[in-house]
């Protein structure tokens, strides 16, 4: 019965990995195949749904994600590498770029697209382009928390007119070493921007005290703590900046 249903269907939408399993797909033939995060995919498991069609399109973003490999060896011999990644090097005449893109701000975008797209990556719309970060209360609220001489880079840092923003705190460690009593500039006068274990893992206390200013700051200035995003690629020093 319900191999009858999906033989009359006009539309059949599965993942990659069941098509070969399925008894319900078995003996089945489509039209077109349309595989979504193509990118993502390995070969072999991509494969068995490719097989099934006269003809395919894979949809996704081979410079992105690739697929996830676990054996070092599997990763050596080249099964961290998409069928899309490979038929894209190989027929180039056949890729289709979409390179309007909804989500980033102009600064953000030419950050990914020159790093990553070659300059192809545009903005869909100038209002997605000029898009700012709505800070109500800044610069004033700063003042709240900040001393005197200590909140010019923050507010430099949260200035909405910045899309962008990198934070060198090497000069900390290095005033450090140079026997100083660290970069008073910023504000932080004794502390070092040294790692260290935390739980087995490494950690940063210098920007972790950073990174705790920035959000102070941006919630004085009106951004709800939903709207913010903290990403580390330590666990230990998320649990340490979980204890902000």
């Amino acid at each position: 019965m319900l191999q009858k249903v999906i033989s009359a269907a006009r539309v059949v939408c599965c993942t990659a990995l069941s098509v070969p399993k399925s008894a319900l797909l078995r003996g089945q033939s489509f039209d077109v195949v349309i595989v979504d995060e193509a990118g993502q995919i390995s070969q072999p498991a991509i494969l068995g749904a490719l097989m099934m069609a006269d003809s395919f399109v894979l949809v996704g973003d081979h410079l992105q994600l690739p697929p996830l490999v676990v054996s070092d060896v599997a990763e050596q011999l080249g099964y961290g590498e998409s069928l899309m990644s490979t038929l894209a090097d190989i027929h180039p005449s056949s890729v289709v770029p979409l390179t309007l893109q909804y989500r980033m701000a102009k600064d953000i975008c030419k950050l990914s697209s020159d790093a990553v797209y070659a300059g192809k990556m545009k903005c869909g719309t100038p209002a997605i382009a000029n898009r700012r970060l709505e800070l109500q209360h800044y610069p004033h609220a700063l003042q709240a928390f900040t001393t005197p001489g200590s909140g010019s880079w923050l507010r430099e840092v949260l200035d909405p007119v910045h899309n962008v923003m990198f934070l060198d705190t090497d000069l900390i460690t290095t005033r450090m070493a140079a026997g100083g009593k660290g970069n008073k500039s910023f504000g932080f006068c004794g502390l070092e921007g040294r790692t260290s274990g935390y739980g087995g893992g490494t950690t940063n206390e210098a920007e972790h005290i950073i990174v705790r200013s920035v959000l102070r700051g941006l919630m004085a200035c009106g951004l709800p703590k939903s709207k913010i995003g903290v990403m580390s690629p330590f666990r230990a020093q998320l649990e340490l900046l979980r204890s902000l």
